[in-house]
């Protein structure tokens, strides 16, 4: 009989104790105030993969270190690759292409030639759900490399989320327009004479410009009517500068006038 009326006792004292929380839920909720939640998420958290590092306590809903009632927000990476070299030309004379890209600014920022390709990769946390790109578009793809070719300084943004915040990061790309022209006359020549070269250069580092071919080289951001070797057949003449991201190029080519040969 005693056994019996502990356990009434034992039934009745756990339904007291739910009615208690019960209306100390309600109170909480007509006051209009919050039921603070911070012993259940260390409650979780140490059942979380990552347990505790360091003295931390790592919630389950987290990938990063607790900090008060937020995770740290993500980090995330983007790395500028510039690649090659290339030629520009100011629109006279000789032959030459499109820019080309060199060098780098090293680190978070690159510095490439007009014209020139420059590869940004981005990688986010392992928990983001999705990525964006600012001036570029990653697809939502939270990791990869695209491959562009900027026409004018531009600030490439990835933003990544991912559970507690957002993580973001950033890179400069400047780019250089320097010009180069050479020019021959005349264009065409008898075998074995010479033409004369004249060329110009804006936007390259001093000094470094140098006009070449085979037999035949001559250093100078500039040159007017410099005599050439004797030509015997078609010859190219490339005026090679230096910039900060790298060489660039123009050429000329002289061909050589048809011999006659008389009746």
């Amino acid at each position: 009989m005693g056994r019996f009326s502990l356990k009434k006792v034992i039934i009745i004292a756990i339904v007291l104790l739910a009615a208690f929380a019960l209306a100390y839920g309600m109170y909480f909720e007509a006051a209009g105030r919050d039921i603070s939640t911070s012993s259940v998420e260390l409650g979780i958290a140490s059942f979380s993969p990552n347990g505790i590092q360091g003295g931390a306590v790592i919630p389950a809903s987290c990938g990063s270190p607790h900090t008060g009632d937020m995770c740290e927000p993500p980090t995330v990476t983007i790395s500028p690759e510039p690649p090659g070299s290339g030629t520009v030309d100011d629109g006279g004379g000789g032959g030459g292409g499109g820019g080309g890209g060199g060098g780098g600014g090293g680190g978070t920022n690159a510095t490439i030639n007009d014209g020139g390709s420059v590869t940004i990769t981005w990688s986010g946390p392992s928990d983001a759900t999705s990525c964006s790109g600012g001036n570029f578009s990653t697809g939502g793809s939270v990791s990869g490399s695209v491959t562009l070719t900027p026409s004018d300084p531009t600030i490439y943004t990835v933003v990544c989320d991912a559970p507690g915040d957002d993580g973001s990061a950033t890179v400069t790309v400047t780019v250089i327009h320097p010009l180069l022209d050479i020019l021959a006359s005349p264009a065409r020549v008898r075998p074995n004479t010479a033409t004369l070269l004249t060329w110009t250069s804006t936007n390259v580092i001093a000094g470094s410009c140098r006009v070449t071919a085979p037999g035949f080289s001559r250093t100078g951001d500039s040159g007017t009517n410099v005599p050439s070797n004797s030509i015997t057949g078609e010859t190219t003449f490339t005026l090679t500068c230096s910039t900060v991201a790298g060489p660039v190029s123009d050429s000329v080519t002289v061909t050589i006038l048809p011999t006659f040969i008389p009746f």
